[in-house]
């Protein structure tokens, strides 16, 4: 059975004057919880990271990455009967929670706002615990999350784009096993070229960082590595190397 979660939460802040120093931001989490991630401790780190510079004004969405999951697994009951909500592009998705923080204005205390950010990223925490706790696929297929993922930057209400991976990168569907096999150079461009700029997902001027990325040899992660910045890149986003790896150093997702 393959299934679609979207985990679990926009949360919305409108921004006081003089309370929040940079444009407010529009951030995508996707989170892979299939088989082959072994280690979700640098997801934790990542995600404090994220929280730690999510403020007013900004809009959040935790999803989980798209996978086949075996109805046998216990846990898959959370899931039932949850309301069914279309995107952009016709494609049906599984909405668990939303939930949207009231406008803060220069008309209320500074304290109150600060107590519904603290709330807010309460209420983040608690998607990310849930969505870990999710059943967990044993495919990983990025490559089709990341063309429905696309769908929620076609209107981000002015805030500035941002895509976040917590993932290990390695594609396991119809598209390419990287287990399996590693995306060569020629493959890399082989498959870009065979996807034409009409069948890319649409993730002009959408930021993109990287956490979690590992591959059981050092060819295998730099081939993975190169085929996601140069697929991403393909596709209009900002990805830069820096931003993609096991660890998440620094996320100034704020600056240019």
């Amino acid at each position: 059975m393959r299934t679609t979660v979207v985990i679990l939460l926009l949360v919305t802040i409108l921004t006081a004057q003089g309370f929040a120093s940079r444009d407010p931001l529009f951030v995508v989490v996707v989170i892979d919880t299939s088989w082959t991630v072994s280690d979700f401790e640098t997801y934790q780190t990542a995600y404090d990271q994220i929280l730690s510079d999510f403020g007013p004004g900004d809009a959040m969405v935790v999803v989980l990455a798209k996978g086949r999951v075996l109805s046998a697994q216990p846990g898959n009951s959370s899931v039932r009967g949850a309301k069914q909500k279309e995107i952009v592009g016709g494609t049906r998705l599984r909405e668990i929670e939303r939930l949207t923080v009231e406008r803060c204005t220069i008309n209320r205390a500074k304290f109150e706002c600060e107590d519904e950010l603290e709330s807010a990223r309460t209420a983040l925490t608690t998607a990310f615990r849930k969505a870990l706790s999710q059943p967990r696929s044993d495919r990983t297929e990025l490559l089709f999350t990341t063309d429905e993922v696309a769908n929620y930057f076609a209107d981000t209400g002015g805030r500035k784009p941002v895509l976040v991976f917590l993932s290990d990168m390695l594609e396991d569907s119809s598209e390419a096993r990287f287990e399996l096999s590693d995306p060569t150079p020629e493959f890399t461009q082989h498959y870009i070229s065979s996807r034409g700029q009409n069948g890319m997902p649409h993730l002009q001027n959408v930021r993109i960082f990287v956490a979690g990325a590992a591959a059981k040899t050092e060819v295998k992660r730099r081939h993975v590595a190169e085929f996601w910045l140069k697929y991403l890149a393909a596709a209009g986003a900002d990805i830069r190397r820096e931003n993609y790896g096991s660890l998440l150093f620094g996320f100034n997702y704020g600056s240019p």
